[in-house]
């Protein structure tokens, strides 16, 4: 999804989930909490500073990588922590 394009902003900053993004993963984790899903969507991310990553405070829609949320093998401990494999 980079093109191959080199980072041309920073890199390493944490994913900003957008409020709505965990919305589209209902139908694939359906047990999942919002929270926990926007966990997928964090873990699953593209990496900060590619051209038209524009993190802010409404999110990084840039980052969002919904094929790999949508084939993540997700599991929960039991303090609720979600894992991506």
């Amino acid at each position: 999804m980079t093109y191959d394009f080199k980072p041309v902003y920073r890199v390493g900053d944490p994913m900003n989930v957008p409020v709505a993004a965990p919305a589209l993963l209902e139908t694939r984790f359906p047990k999942l909490s919002y929270d926990q899903r926007a966990e997928v969507i964090r873990q699953t991310a593209l990496p900060s500073g590619f051209p038209l990553d524009q993190s802010g405070d409404e999110g990084s829609w840039q980052r969002v990588n919904l094929a790999a949320a949508f084939a993540a093998d997700v599991s929960v401990d039991s303090s609720g922590n979600v894992m991506v494999k």
